[in-house]
């Protein structure tokens, strides 16, 4: 008896956590409101979009392959036969101002990226004939650009890098070539690379660490089937890159990559929004500011002008935390404790006007990732277990009642 009534309660933990794990975002059409953990398997109908068109580009961003945005200023750079310099544009009137990279070489400039305290340019792009042995990323402190000066040699470092699997260096025509890049992303403590496959038209991601000068060999993580070609790429912290690019169809796409594992871009929702305008020849660059609004650059291809446009994808991917912050600060704000807490079960007040009702209670942490839900039914206090994938840091408490919300910040620490 006692093993049959084991066998039960292992059978059904397993159901349970099993059940967990499924799509959480509610814009999915499988979207499961049990599951707490996603699993990758969000599916969406198909969208579309218009961005609005904004400048043309001045005649140094005839070829723009990458954008960046630092301090309220954008900058853009140029790819193989460009100077090798970055150029600060203004987004009304597309006037630039140049910003040389002493010391550097530009074969090919494809990508740029940041992170708190650098800036990266890619020398990463290949595809002339596919066997690049000098591929390198430039890196130097942001606080240079304060000065609206050129950038000093000595003030940059190379990060020289190989793709791990590359392992056939012959000349390819250009449809055969599969180690080309033009995104790139600064995530942590490393830089990822996304691949431009004119071969296969999917893209893989690479990484290499976020070190001084050296040569290093670009890891590959995962792959991931976006039926085009991927052009750049931005991210915003640590939970959010947007790619853009071109699909076979002939429509430009944005690959949203979001709710995603530690160093797994490719294993959250992966969300692909079409998007055309009659002025757009070419997307090639993208940066996205705070509040998920951003720019898209077209080079110049043919009769089709350089040009500046603007898009916003908050509809699409907006951060829970976005609209907790407000409900907390207006005043309807959770008692928690211990606060802040290292391990065990925090304990919360039930706030008057949800007392004696059926509530639903939320775990998010600073990145707006749902770690846990519960349900709750006429109750003083609640008990709510540390998500056992919480890490340390600030978290957020939802808990609601039909349309009452109140909030709790709580820190977690080591």
């Amino acid at each position: 008896m006692k093993r049959i009534t084991l066998s039960i309660y292992v059978l059904l933990l397993a159901t349970t956590l099993f059940a967990q794990a499924g799509c959480t975002d509610p814009q999915a059409s499988n979207y499961d409101e049990n599951a707490v953990e996603n699993d990758g398997s969000c599916n969406y109908e198909t969208t579309n979009f218009t961005p609005l068109f904004k400048t043309n580009l001045g005649p140094k961003l005839e070829e723009v392959s990458a954008f960046m945005t630092y301090n309220g200023r954008y900058f853009g750079l140029g790819d193989s036969g460009n100077p090798h310099s970055l150029y600060e544009f203004n987004p009304t009137t597309g006037t630039t101002k140049t910003i040389k990279l002493q010391g550097t070489e530009n074969i090919d400039w494809e990508s740029m990226t940041s992170d708190d305290q650098y800036i990266y340019v890619g020398d990463t792009g290949n595809n002339k004939s596919g066997n690049r042995e000098d591929l390198v990323i430039y890196k130097f402190p942001k606080s240079d650009l304060d000065s609206g000066n050129d950038i000093p040699q000595n003030h940059i470092q190379r990060l020289y890098y190989h793709y791990e699997d590359q392992i056939d260096f012959s000349e390819k025509p250009q449809f055969g070539i599969r180690y080309d890049c033009e995104a790139i992303v600064a995530m942590k403590d490393s830089i990822y690379l996304f691949s431009k496959d004119w071969n296969q038209y999917k893209t893989r991601c690479y990484a290499i660490p976020k070190k001084p000068s050296g040569n290093f060999s670009a890891k590959l993580k995962d792959s991931l089937n976006v039926l085009g070609l991927v052009t750049d790429a931005v991210a915003q912290g640590d939970s959010l890159i947007v790619l853009l690019g071109s699909s076979l169809t002939g429509n430009h796409f944005l690959e949203l990559l979001f709710d995603f594992p530690s160093h797994r871009p490719f294993s959250g929702n992966t969300r692909q929004i079409f998007f055309n305008h009659e002025q757009i020849a070419q997307p090639e660059a993208i940066l996205l500011r705070e509040d998920l609004s951003g720019f898209i650059g077209s080079e110049k291809n043919g009769t089709v002008n350089q040009s500046l446009f603007e898009f916003n994808i908050k509809e699409w991917v907006q951060n829970p935390t976005a609209t907790l912050l407000p409900i907390y600060k207006k005043g309807n704000q959770l008692s928690l404790f211990p606060n802040p807490i290292k391990s065990g079960s925090l304990t919360i007040e039930i706030p008057t006007d949800l007392k004696g009702k059926d509530i639903l209670l939320y775990w998010f942490d600073a990145a707006g990732k749902q770690l846990d839900r519960k349900a709750l039914k006429h109750s003083n206090f609640a008990k709510f277990q540390i998500p056992p994938n919480a890490q340390p840091g600030i978290h957020y408490i939802l808990m609601q009642s039909g349309s009452t919300q109140f909030v709790g910040v709580v820190t977690i620490i080591e």
